[in-house]
């Protein structure tokens, strides 16, 4: 997985909220505890003047819970 994309998603804008398309970046894989994992992401809102980012985020940590 490279990117993820959604044709709307609700966005505030003003005192409304806006369906907007949206997508997800996500890069430099690393295997961690046996699992290939993205270790840096990024979200943004698609429009019509370019992509607006408004989260980066890079796995410092990671841990795994297993339910039964």
């Amino acid at each position: 997985m490279e990117t993820i994309r959604a044709d709307g998603r609700p966005r505030t804008v003003g005192k409304e909220t806006v369906m907007t398309p949206w997508e997800g970046q996500f890069r430099d894989y690393q295997e961690r505890e046996g699992i290939r994992i993205p270790i840096c992401g990024e979200v943004a809102w698609v429009l019509p003047s370019g992509r607006l980012p408004y989260w980066r985020g890079e796995l410092t940590h990671l841990r795994y819970e297993v339910g039964t």
